[in-house]
């Protein structure tokens, strides 16, 4: 047209062949999740929920544990310093990924999502907090879609003790170690 848009007009019969190209949108509970892979890994703290929660929030002193040699944040929430919105950039042996902030749960859940740089598609996290008997089970789970065909396989393969050992032989004796010292 005379603004330069290019319009395609296409009209198909209803049934199978407008279902087929997605011109018909499938019920919710049969539409496909954008992340087709899960990793989860637990840990109990010997730490109150408050304790690890302030430590989550340090999302520069997540290169204490999380396994990256340097974490900054890039841009702090309107709201407060650790809320949604906020971005922060990981960079170590693994390579460079820019997350976002996207849930808050005070003292129970932190979500959020890689934005750039990550090996794979639509990656989501979420840490879980629950007090348990004096201590705070820390559950961490990941989703996301690998980019090839098999990829995401394998790489939920190689994250799995990854993500454990982050918990394991990071944030479980980084918290406790910040706990004593108080």
């Amino acid at each position: 047209d005379a603004l330069g848009f290019s319009v395609e007009v296409l009209w198909m019969a209803p049934g199978l062949p407008d279902r087929l190209f997605g011109f018909e949108p499938r019920p919710l509970h049969r539409r496909p999740q954008p992340d087709d892979q899960h990793v989860e890994a637990r840990v109990r703290v010997g730490a109150p929920v408050g304790r690890v929660w302030d430590v989550l929030c340090d999302h520069e002193a997540m290169s204490e544990w999380a396994g990256f040699d340097r974490v900054a944040v890039t841009r702090a929430a309107p709201a407060s310093a650790n809320g949604v919105g906020t971005e922060r950039v990981l960079s170590g042996s693994y390579g460079v990924v820019a997350e976002q902030i996207v849930g808050v749960e005070p003292l129970r859940c932190l979500r959020y999502r890689a934005i750039e740089g990550a090996p794979f598609h639509y990656h989501r996290g979420e840490i879980r907090l629950r007090e348990v008997e004096g201590a705070t089970e820390v559950c961490w789970r990941i989703g996301f879609r690998g980019k090839w065909p098999l990829a995401g396989r394998i790489l939920r393969a190689r994250m799995r003790p990854m993500l454990r050992r982050a918990l394991e032989d990071g944030l479980e004796p980084y918290v406790e170690r910040a706990a004593a010292a108080r």
